[in-house]
């Protein structure tokens, strides 16, 4: 999973939301800061790769 943030300050919330989603089963992750994502609204864009076995 690659996470894309607009804003390092706001870190604590997004990890408490990953959080309530995965509880202890986050899966690897990076974290990206960025200066714009593609529409001005937006402040995190998270991209993930699944694979079924």
């Amino acid at each position: 999973m690659t996470i894309f943030v607009t804003d390092l300050s706001a870190l604590g919330e997004l990890r408490s939301v990953l959080v309530d989603v995965y509880g202890d089963h986050r899966p690897a992750s990076s974290l990206v800061e960025v200066q714009k994502l593609f529409h001005p609204d937006l402040k995190n864009e998270i991209e993930a790769t699944l694979t079924l076995i």
